[in-house]
């Protein structure tokens, strides 16, 4: 487990694959955490990217750096925690992947110019119900054997 700092938080997150792989960050939901993505991270980093699943706040070693800023899980806040994760990481272009509250904040953060990629799901990866991380494809159908472009788009596909 790693951390970084942002002006609100110290971060605790996960990380798989080599830091020059292709950036994907992915972001758990209510009530999980940022190990609800264990089972994808490593099949993506086997494809060349670099895998970052942080603890949203409230959840793990993430932390408030001011005892005064006040708790709140608003969706906007969670949001620009993520603006503010990249920032603090010098990500310039990511993928992003997320269900539940790390969907929604995936959705609020996604910004054109910033965002490779993009996955929202209500449902955690690799759950009861989920395909294995073998499931995880490209939009052309098999894993990329380099590193994601913006044209190659990631998907996790679960049954119905």
């Amino acid at each position: 487990m790693r951390t970084v700092r942002t002006a609100t938080l110290e971060i605790g997150y996960e990380e798989h694959g080599e830091p020059a792989g292709a950036p994907v960050i992915v972001l758990h939901g209510f009530p999980d955490d940022a190990h609800a993505w264990d089972a994808v991270g490593p099949a993506l980093a086997a494809q060349g990217c670099r895998v970052l699943a942080p603890y949203l706040r409230g959840y793990g070693p993430t932390r408030f750096l001011d005892a005064a800023t006040p708790r709140m899980a608003q969706q906007a806040a969670i949001g620009q925690d993520l603006l503010d994760f990249m920032n603090a990481l010098d990500l310039r272009t990511v993928g992003l992947a997320g269900y539940d509250w790390g969907g929604r904040a995936a959705c609020i953060a996604a910004i054109p110019a910033t965002i490779d990629s993009g996955l929202a799901a209500n449902v955690p990866p690799c759950g009861k119900r989920a395909r294995p991380p073998s499931a995880v494809r490209t939009s052309t159908g098999s894993l990329p054997n380099r590193p994601v472009s913006r044209s190659t788009r990631i998907r996790a596909m679960w049954p119905g």
